[in-house]
């Protein structure tokens, strides 16, 4: 037979062990994905295309407006990208 612990788990030790397993889960997927696709090659790609277009948008919003605050492209977050992608999906190709 197995051999008992020394001490019982708490629900929240449980709980973050679960955790801790599901997203192991959730990155292998992810990266088994990723493997067939060329994310890899091309993530650096795109984020030196945000990052230049990020920049130029911010000059053409100061052009347009004087106090408008310059905004860095670091950190990368969900709405500078959400901005970017609606860029991108619209411009011509």
């Amino acid at each position: 037979p197995a051999a008992l612990p020394q001490s019982m788990l708490t629900e929240a030790e449980a709980l973050r062990v679960l955790s801790d397993q599901s997203h192991e889960t959730r990155l292998a997927l992810h990266n088994a994905m990723d493997a067939d696709k060329g994310t890899q090659a091309a993530y650096p790609r795109h984020i030196k295309r945000y990052k230049l277009w990020w920049c130029l948008d911010q000059d053409r919003r100061i052009q347009a407006d004087p106090c408008w605050v310059r905004i860095s492209s670091e950190p990368v977050m969900q709405t500078k990208v959400a901005i970017w992608l609606q860029y991108e999906s619209s411009r011509p190709k």
